[in-house]
């Protein structure tokens, strides 16, 4: 579903894909297009074949018989007999028109029907020959292959794109978090500029996307004094959180006030700047993390953080500024480039196998291109510039028997259902006797044993004392 989600959530507004796509995609994966074949099974069509295909034969006999070619004694053109007629008005002509255009349609001779495809949405798809052009420009590769060499009707995948999902990779996400020196420190807590970096690769899907963090302590000469790196625990599953994780391995092995913190992630920051109390709220995502790292902060006093750049080239130094408003170094641009390689490489310990990564890609590819062609082919069907419109219509008569039919229905369930009958029993067996009695307006049933009183007999006749 992660291509689905991804199609669902775009922005984009184009001739490619657009919220009108969006919303029939929608109704596509719902199960909510009512095709032919539907239609019929409900009881609202006559027939269950392609009105489009329909229409195309009707004007192939009818433009037969108009040429003299074949003579075919049992077709009746309804639409040319009410033209030669003679009407009050053109009003009344073209009504009468277009009632015998959707009535050749709707109720059609059977003879019409022999060799008309069934109104299905594999039909509607990927078969129906109104949208052969539109097909052949977006159904291509092994959907086009399997479409057409298959024969299921009503496969998932093929008409609502809904693919099922592959076995999970073998290499799962690591169980607890860990901790790998790359330079270990002369001393027990480094001292400097620290330059951290949170990793997520093969994203944005939970199923295979892995994250990492380290860590690149600077001393003022630009030497590196210490670099560390790892993976979070299960619970951080973002680059965000990986951000966090790693700027909480900074304040752990950093000595308290002498320490800088450096880190290209602005949002995270930004949230460290509100304040815990907004970080650590209820609806934060990651509150969890940002609780421990509010608890380093306090502990050593010091929120030295600031946002640099990143991905930043040598001929960037001096131009871009960074949080607090100073000018890009060299340094910076080594330790930031440096801790967002080791985080890459901290993802290595649990990252997915790059043949499950491919088979991935594959199938989320093929369900992103098979989501957008049933959402454009639903769009095209509903949406025919001629008569019939779209390649499915309702016939009014089979609606109105229908509905006459549930409320007939309705009505022999009413009259069958028996009402309770309501007995007195004695009051030797425990039961109420009951007397009529009236107080001011009131007026009702009172039982002279135990007082009890109700408005109905009914209500109070059942009960025992």
């Amino acid at each position: 579903m992660d291509a689905i989600w991804g199609l669902l959530r775009s922005k984009q507004n184009d001739a490619q894909w657009n919220p009108r796509l969006r919303g029939y995609l929608k109704s596509v994966i719902c199960n909510r297009q009512w095709t032919q074949v539907r239609l019929k099974a409900a009881g609202l069509a006559s027939h269950d074949k392609c009105p489009l295909c329909l229409q195309k034969k009707i004007e192939e006999c009818r433009r037969k018989v108009e040429d003299g070619e074949d003579e075919r004694l049992w077709f009746v053109d309804e639409v040319k007999m009410v033209k030669n007629e003679e009407h009050e008005t053109d009003k009344a002509k073209a009504l009468a028109m277009r009632r015998a255009v959707e009535r050749m349609i709707n109720e059609p001779q059977p003879q019409l029907l022999d060799g008309v495809p069934s109104g299905t949405a594999m039909h509607r798809h990927y078969r129906c020959p109104r949208h052969a052009a539109e097909r052949k420009a977006h159904v291509t590769g092994d959907l086009a292959k399997e479409t057409g060499e298959g024969s299921s009707e009503g496969y998932p995948p093929w008409v609502r794109a809904l693919y099922p999902m592959i076995e999970k990779p073998a290499v799962a996400r690591a169980k607890q978090e860990s901790f790998h020196w790359g330079v270990r420190p002369v001393d027990a807590l480094v001292s400097g500029r620290i330059y951290t970096d949170g990793s997520m690769l093969d994203g944005p899907s939970q199923l295979t996307a892995r994250c990492g963090w380290a860590l690149l302590v600077l001393d003022d000469e630009g030497n590196v004094t210490a670099s560390a790196y790892g993976v979070p625990p299960p619970w951080v599953y973002d680059i965000h959180g990986a951000e966090v994780w790693a700027l909480l391995q900074a304040c752990m092995i950093a000595m308290p006030g002498m320490a800088r913190y450096s880190c290209d992630c602005e949002s995270v920051v930004t949230a460290i700047r509100d304040g815990p109390l907004k970080a650590t709220a209820g609806c934060k995502v990651h509150a969890r993390a940002y609780q421990l790292l509010f608890a380093r902060f306090d502990e050593v006093e010091d929120r030295a953080v600031t946002w640099v750049p990143a991905h930043c080239k040598d001929r960037e130094v001096g131009k871009k500024r960074k949080g607090d408003g100073t000018k890009l170094s060299a340094q910076d641009v080594q330790g930031n480039a440096e801790a967002d390689r080791l985080a890459k490489e901290a993802v290595k310990e649990h990252r997915v196998e790059d043949t499950y990564m491919k088979r991935w890609e594959h199938v989320e590819e093929k369900a992103k291109k098979t989501a957008m062609w049933t959402a454009r082919a639903a769009e095209l069907a509903n949406n025919v510039p001629e008569f019939p419109y779209r390649d499915s219509t309702a016939s009014r008569e089979k609606a109105l028997e229908m509905a006459k039919a549930r409320a007939k229905a309705r009505r022999d369930r009413k009259e069958t259902t028996s009402k309770r009958i309501v007995t007195a029993r004695p009051k030797e067996l425990g039961w109420h006797e009951l007397v009529r009695t009236s107080v001011g307006p009131w007026s009702g049933w009172r039982c002279t044993c135990c007082k009890t009183t109700s408005a109905t007999w009914a209500s109070i006749a059942a009960r025992e004392v």
